[in-house]
């Protein structure tokens, strides 16, 4: 467990830190998603981008 599912709300993004990697966590319309803080296509910090 990184963080409690009431500290993302929804359409909230919150970085946190797991097995030495930073993973972003969305929440969209209700269902959570988690991804590598790296945007695959040009190695950008994903929790920085547009909201």
């Amino acid at each position: 467990m990184v963080a409690p599912v009431t500290a993302l709300p929804p359409g909230g993004r919150l970085l946190v830190g797991a097995a030495g990697k930073k993973i972003i966590l969305f929440n969209l319309g209700g269902d959570l998603f988690g991804l590598l803080n790296r945007c695959p296509h040009q190695g950008a910090n994903c929790a920085m981008g547009p909201r």
